[in-house]
């Protein structure tokens, strides 16, 4: 196990490899979150999920807001939220 000294929640976490090996949603619909942290001022730009990546600058109430959000916006593209 890595040694990752800080807060559990802006432990950086790279979702593409696992979701190409296992393609079945979780829930209802399937999640097209591809990386966390999404928070703005907990994100590292030099994080490989962003190196030449589409990226999808949003507020963070969007994603409630919008019921198809994964499905129309973010699938395919890394996430800031602000």
């Amino acid at each position: 196990m890595e040694e990752f000294g800080g807060c559990p929640g802006s432990r950086t976490l790279d979702f593409r490899e696992k979701r190409r090996k296992n393609e079945e949603p979780v829930g209802k619909f399937a999640s097209h979150l591809r990386q966390w942290p999404i928070q703005l001022h907990l994100i590292s730009p030099a994080a490989s999920y962003y190196q030449e990546a589409d990226v999808l600058l949003t507020a963070g109430c969007v994603a409630y807001a919008l019921g198809g959000f994964h499905r129309e916006y973010l699938k395919g593209k890394s996430i800031a939220i602000a």
